[in-house]
């Protein structure tokens, strides 16, 4: 991408005017713009879940508005912009951005089939935990018993906040938490981690980076986490 060639430049300079907000800034609003693209194709899950949450769709385009008068609120300083920085701002994965920026963000971790998946854990910790000073995590779930998930946290020392874990009883409610959580937060991105595809694209639909939890066929193998991609 050529307008992110700055070698020539001073790049302590232009981070100090504001260089890192302007392509975060940028590269959010096409992300989100590529969500109104799809929520206005009008997709079955999205409908649905306006239906069942009794929501207009001047609610939803608010909440869309809220994401980004969050981003465009993020603050102006950054950590050094160097090459590797500007090549992660480049790539697709929001994951890396957050982490070589040290972005305020948001993420939601599924329970069941996720954090009780031990090739997730793993994932947890070698990406997600590192990155608590500046993300804060939550467990959104279908699953009924709070105390469950809070002794589940406890036992394997994911150090996650017992008031930021929502065990909402049903997907329906699973749905509607994510959403209001979208709605609500002042984060600059939002994450989501789920093994299940449609509550993923629905999240998506929310203005999250969603990323889908998946297990090879072979028992033994890890879990891995894929990033649902806008096409």
């Amino acid at each position: 991408m050529e307008y992110l060639d700055f070698a020539d430049l001073d790049l302590e300079a232009l981070n100090q005017r504001g260089l890192a907000k302007l392509l975060l800034t940028r590269r959010e609003a096409i992300y989100l713009k590529n969500v109104m693209r799809l929520a206005s194709q009008e997709p079955p899950e999205l409908t649905r879940f306006l239906e069942d949450s009794r929501l207009t769709w001047p609610r939803y385009l608010r909440q869309l508005t809220h994401r980004l008068r969050a981003v465009l609120k993020s603050g102006r300083q950054a950590p050094r912009l160097d090459p590797d920085v500007l090549k992660s701002i480049g790539q697709p994965d929001p994951l890396r951005l957050a982490e070589k920026l040290q972005i305020r963000s948001l993420a939601c971790l599924d329970f069941d089939r996720t954090l009780t998946d031990r090739g997730f854990r793993e994932f947890y910790r070698e990406r997600l935990m590192p990155m608590r000073e500046y993300l804060q995590i939550w467990v959104v779930t279908a699953h009924g018993r709070r105390e469950v998930v809070e002794e589940h946290v406890l036992k394997f020392g994911l150090e996650i906040r017992p008031s930021r874990i929502l065990a909402t009883g049903s997907v329906k409610e699973k749905k509607r938490a994510l959403f209001e959580l979208a709605s609500k937060t002042d984060r600059t991105l939002l994450f989501s981690f789920d093994d299940e595809e449609p509550v993923a694209r629905l999240a998506r639909l929310f203005g999250y980076h969603a990323y889908v939890v998946v297990r090879p066929s072979t028992p033994k193998a890890r879990s891995t986490v894929e990033p649902l991609l806008l096409s």
